[in-house]
């Protein structure tokens, strides 16, 4: 690999993972915008979508103080998952929308 090329690849390298920073700080903040909006007792949901179509809808119970991750595929059933920590969900929306 020449010098030109290997400047080249970590640039992209660098700015894929600049992007990639950017896309998980936007899902905890709408998050943490969730948990915000629970404060009257009431559960809150929000959906992730890409190019229009949903992929996930998030529900925040606050009750139990976790989030409800339901997953939308083709030609199935939506699967639901239960998460206590903002962080494991945040990478399980992120993986979805990639």
């Amino acid at each position: 690999m020449s010098n030109a090329e290997h400047k080249d690849r970590k640039s992209y390298v660098f700015e894929r993972s600049r992007k990639a920073m950017s896309q998980l700080q936007g899902i905890i903040t709408r998050l943490k915008h969730l948990q915000e909006q629970s404060l009257n007792g009431e559960p809150s949901q929000r959906f992730f979508e890409v190019n229009g179509e949903r992929k996930c809808q998030v529900t925040f119970h606050p009750k139990t103080e976790t989030f409800e991750l339901e997953v939308y595929n083709e030609k199935e059933k939506p699967k639901r998952y239960q998460f206590d920590n903002i962080d494991m969900i945040t990478i399980e929306i992120f993986d979805l929308i990639q």
